[in-house]
């Protein structure tokens, strides 16, 4: 007999397929009957199923990246980690700062089933790819030279081809999420996930070297071209050339292209600034700390680009109310991140010293300082699926803008006052500016984030107090067992047990209004 779980994932899997075959409108279909349809609860449902495939796809990849980051950190050294930090920013930037929304093209426009689209849309993915790949093999001996590193220049070259490879891909990547046919697209990411966790532990197990981190740079995109052709549904990409698809993506891309260039100033050029500014050492405490405290924001992020993008873009079609089916699906993504977030923020030192030795020490402060900044990231990127949603990415660019000129300003400030940690307290309250101007866009859009919000972030705010209290309640008891590994475990669960409770009352108790409401 199957078991809850395995029959709702089954359930999953079967609707997942439906709902990727295109459904023809039916004719009575009215503005009405549309309202009436977004009030109810198959919109739920759509978004249910695809959040499910979602999350698996994404505890997969978290315990892949955070198993992966344990075992290399005691098969390498501290400085491998810091080199692949700027190796790996350096490769986003450049695909960064040629991003012109290709997937996003194909998930908002009306012809994204078009093959003579998709042909186009996968020839502009491969010379872009490859473009970035050129400029990346011909920056890598500079990019040695400015930091010093001789190693870089090989890494960096190995990890642009992985990116080259990945412009190949399939965009039956791109329709799959256009429908929501999101069970497959789960099956290649976490295939090519295990599989270069496999090669770089291996790799890093018989060698101990920096170049175990990059040889799984290239084997994950491997596995995830070969399955993008072989089991994702749909068309069978040619080299093509469409003018209407390149007016098309250059309308659709021009304010995503900025707003790229942006977000690359805004969220990875710390790493590059703190490679020259502090030791390869702390660079790598610093990006093992970014592994933890940044898995929230690719969860909303995995969800706002392969379900609640599309669920708006649909809703917004049809005309129906955005605001409404926008509160209903955020409110529990809130509760979820407003928990991790408060748990990291409080416990953040208990999970360093559990996890890691004590080199990685400082990674606990870092945790609780980016906590803050982590916060506001996930509920800007929320408040991005509405803008999206209406064709409006010209406000993510001035979002990221406004992050970039507060990091102009609080950096050079923080740095010189408080230091290292300064800094990365600077970082988390220039994502309060480019909350601001999502939220301020949104307004202008009819959807009102902000009431919740502020609700939630102070409702974090006790929380990691609370928390705190209880990590200084357990001090006093002066409970010590010779093992810090198992002091932190004791502290860490403390913390995570009272505000589990707390943050699972506080959430039965909004249920319990909202069904009230609702009868």
């Amino acid at each position: 007999m199957r078991s809850r779980a395995a029959r709702y994932v089954l359930e999953c899997w079967e609707m997942d397929q439906l709902v990727a075959v295109p459904q023809a409108p039916m004719a009575t279909e009215t503005p009405a009957t549309i309202e009436a349809a977004t009030d109810s609860h198959p919109l739920e449902k759509m978004f249910a199923r695809g959040s499910a495939w979602a999350m698996v796809n994404y505890a997969v990849g978290s315990a892949v990246r955070l198993g992966s980051n344990l075992i290399l950190w005691r098969l390498l050294y501290p400085e491998a980690f810091g080199l692949m930090a700027i190796v790996n920013v350096f490769i986003q930037g450049l695909a960064m700062f040629s991003d012109i929304g290709i997937g996003q093209s194909v998930v908002h426009n009306p012809r994204g089933d078009d093959p003579k689209f998709l042909d186009t849309i996968w020839t502009l993915q491969i010379i872009r790819g490859l473009g970035i790949n050129a400029v990346a093999c011909l920056a890598a001996l500079p990019l040695a030279r400015f930091y010093g590193r001789p190693e870089l220049t090989g890494l960096v070259i190995a990890v642009a081809i992985g990116g080259a490879i990945a412009s190949f891909n399939s965009t039956k990547f791109f329709t799959a999420s256009r429908k929501l046919a999101i069970a497959r697209i789960t099956i290649v990411d976490i295939s090519g996930q295990i599989g270069g966790l496999a090669v770089m532990t291996g790799w890093g197990y018989w060698t101990h070297s920096v170049w175990a981190l990059a040889v799984g740079a290239l084997v994950s995109p491997l596995i995830r071209l070969y399955l993008s052709f072989a089991i994702l549904p749909g068309h069978d990409d040619r080299l093509g050339w469409d003018r209407d698809t390149i007016r098309a993506v250059a309308h659709f891309g021009r304010w995503i292209f900025i707003s790229t260039i942006l977000t690359f100033l805004a969220s990875h050029s710390d790493r590059l600034i703190f490679g020259r500014l502090v030791s390869m050492q702390r660079l790598g405490v610093y990006s093992i700390a970014m592994v933890w405290v940044t898995f929230p924001i690719y969860i909303i992020a995995h969800l706002v680009t392969v379900v609640m993008f599309p669920v708006f873009c649909r809703l917004a079609e049809q005309g129906g109310s955005l605001d409404k089916a926008f509160q209903r699906l955020r409110t529990p993504l809130s509760f979820a991140c407003a928990w991790i977030f408060s748990c990291l923020g409080a416990g953040g030192p208990c999970l360093v010293r559990l996890l890691y030795d004590q080199r990685a020490d400082e990674g606990g402060q870092v945790i609780q300082l980016l906590a803050v900044g982590c916060w506001f990231a996930c509920l800007e990127a929320m408040n991005e699926s509405a803008i999206l949603a209406h064709g409006k990415p010209k406000a993510l660019a001035f979002g990221q803008l406004a992050k970039v000129i507060t990091m102009a300003v609080l950096l050079p400030t923080t740095a010189w006052a408080f230091g290292f940690f300064g800094m990365v307290f600077a970082l988390s309250l220039s994502e309060v500016a480019r909350y601001a101007v999502s939220v301020r866009a949104c307004i202008g859009l009819g959807v009102r984030p902000l009431r919740q919000d502020a609700l939630f972030t102070g409702g974090m705010a006790v929380m990691v107090g609370v928390g705190l209290l209880v990590r200084r309640g357990y001090g006093r008891l002066n409970i010590h067992y010779g093992n810090v590994r198992v002091d932190a475990f004791l502290e860490g669960l403390a913390v995570f047990l009272v505000l589990s409770a707390l943050w699972l009352a506080l959430f039965g108790a909004y249920q319990r209004r909202n069904t009230g409401a609702e009868a």
